[in-house]
């Protein structure tokens, strides 16, 4: 589900935005810890591609798409690209209409001060605003977060990817990286508070579940 996720939002944000238009890394790896060769990757990449495209067309992109695979447009470590990125997009190792899960993923965003969308579980968003994080609602447009998948969800996604960085590029960066500064130290300290209170409350957690599952 991943790989298949993001296969199909590269090939959405570059179909609306243009592959040279942001820093974009895609090495084509699907598991293990030994990086495959090139054109293992690709194959694999086309292989995905013909399982799952939705129409004939679908596939003709991703083939024409697979010839770039490993994709990466620019020279910057990790850090560097995600911190002068317009916004960072984010697919969450899993994603349901039914499953909220949160991975390394979601909680490196809600820190680090830079804008960010997430491809994740439905009410995904709405589940982190309930805990009490930032999620920079009033900066950030997160109307995909109650879509359905059946409901075009990934084409919502990627239009909400479009639509926010125009209005961010719009906008005094002064202004943008003041708001995520104020974000990121608020998430920080919230994640602070409940790594307190889980090493308190750990204990009585775990008889609760012990209870609950017999």
């Amino acid at each position: 589900m991943l790989f298949r996720s993001r296969m199909q939002i590269l090939l959405g944000l570059s179909q609306t935005l243009g592959l040279d238009s942001g820093h974009v890394s895609f090495n084509g790896q699907i598991g293990g810890k030994q990086v495959a060769p090139e054109a293992v990757r690709r194959r694999a990449f086309v292989d995905q591609a013909r399982e799952h495209s939705a129409t004939p067309q679908e596939f003709l992109a991703f083939e024409a798409l697979s010839n770039q695979i490993p994709l990466k447009n620019h020279s910057l470590d990790h850090d560097t690209a995600y911190n002068h990125s317009w916004l960072s997009v984010i697919v969450e190792t899993y994603s349901s209409d039914n499953i909220i899960s949160f991975s390394e993923k979601i909680f490196r965003c809600l820190v680090t001060p830079v804008p960010w969308i997430a491809y994740a579980g439905r009410y995904s968003i709405a589940k982190l605003q309930q805990l009490g994080f930032d999620v920079m609602p009033d900066l950030i447009n997160h109307n995909y977060d109650p879509v359905l998948e059946a409901q075009n969800k990934m084409s919502c996604f990627v239009v909400c990817a479009q639509e926010n960085i125009a209005r961010l590029q719009s906008l005094p960066w002064a202004q943008v990286k003041s708001r995520c500064e104020v974000a990121a130290f608020h998430n920080q300290t919230l994640l602070s508070e409940l790594a307190r209170i889980w090493t308190i409350n750990r204990s009585l957690w775990l008889q609760n579940l012990s209870r609950d599952i017999r």
